[in-house]
């Protein structure tokens, strides 16, 4: 959520905001550019005040990162706790390449808390660029633990970019464990998605037909395994490229 305002308020700025029979609001386009809307029924003190002052109700990070970056102040938002403004401002030094202080400030976020994803990530990113490879298994352990599996390192290409960097390091048998490592999980994720268990009590309905969201979820199912399974094929073909180099 951005900012608050009645709908007569919107409508002045030029937006029309229409809910379908759902009660959903339909995006509106302006300039080129799509703006979702939501209602707030029952605001609390903190809405209330966004919506009195005028001021930001986001609280997303990397929302608040996007705002910062074009041009908005933090006095901008009604609520700005310490943490956000450490990860804004490790953003901004990594960007310019001032890497000791990012990492100073992304830890800050980070011990407020630890398991926020963009703090996680930009920190792998900060190490990434120091060539610290002691931060590799802490890299791991994060997709497994946030995505349920590494195929999602290999993904977004983390997995690709440590590869590089062990390579380039000259560090051979870490490499070799790397490799055996991203292996071990994909073939264990594999394991696991190649047994169909779809949910216990839950039965998926599709235009009526519980056979029909039955097929539907196995599908789903499948085409988990084949992603996984591409991950691997991905990476380890990225593995003989770079190492004939």
């Amino acid at each position: 959520m951005e900012t608050i305002k009645r709908k007569s308020e919107w409508e002045i700025l030029g937006f029309k905001p229409k809910a379908d029979r759902f009660g959903n609001y339909k995006p509106v386009r302006k300039n080129g550019l799509f703006f979702g809307f939501s209602e707030v029924t029952r605001p609390d003190n903190i809405k209330a005040d966004a919506i009195k002052t005028g001021k930001k109700y986001t609280k997303n990070p990397k929302d608040i990162l996007a705002f910062i970056n074009f041009g908005c102040a933090y006095s901008d938002f009604i609520a700005m706790s310490d943490d956000v403004k450490n990860y804004c401002e490790a953003f901004g030094k990594f960007k310019v390449n001032r890497l000791s202080t990012a990492l100073e400030d992304i830890n800050k976020a980070l011990a407020v808390k630890p398991k926020e994803h963009a703090y996680n990530e930009l920190f792998f990113d900060i190490m990434y660029h120091l060539k610290d490879i002691s931060a590799i298994s802490g890299d791991i352990a994060f997709h497994i633990e946030t995505y349920g599996g590494i195929s999602a390192m290999v993904h977004c290409g983390n997995a690709e970019r440590w590869l590089k960097l062990l390579l380039a390091l000259g560090e051979q048998q870490r490499t070799d464990d790397f490799v055996n490592v991203i292996n071990h999980h994909l073939d264990s994720e594999i394991a696991k998605k190649s047994i169909y268990n779809p949910p216990q009590g839950i039965k998926y309905i599709v235009n009526g037909s519980e056979a029909a969201g039955e097929q539907l979820a196995m599908t789903v199912s499948n085409n988990e395994l084949a992603f996984v399974k591409s991950c691997k094929d991905k990476f380890n073909s990225r593995v003989s490229k770079l190492r004939k180099r």
